[in-house]
């Protein structure tokens, strides 16, 4: 399940779920950028999927966005 992908990643990282679910967790200051690495990276591993930096970097990064992109 993409959510447990998101909620698996973010543990890994030492963080739990964000409150805000659709908040920008990098501008939000949830995450920096190198635990921001470090959960793209978790999140390719538990996926099996590889994200597009470029189209993450795109607009805001937030939990539903993720779980958007490891979707699609």
């Amino acid at each position: 399940m993409t959510e447990d992908y998101v909620t698996q990643a973010l543990a890994a990282i030492g963080k739990d779920v964000p409150k805000s679910l659709d908040e920008c967790i990098y501008k939000g200051g949830f995450v920096d950028s190198f635990e921001l690495m470090q959960l793209v990276m978790e999140l390719e591993f538990l996926s099996g999927k590889r994200l597009d930096l470029a189209a993450l970097m795109s607009a805001d990064v937030s939990v539903y966005r993720l779980r958007s992109l490891i979707e699609g």
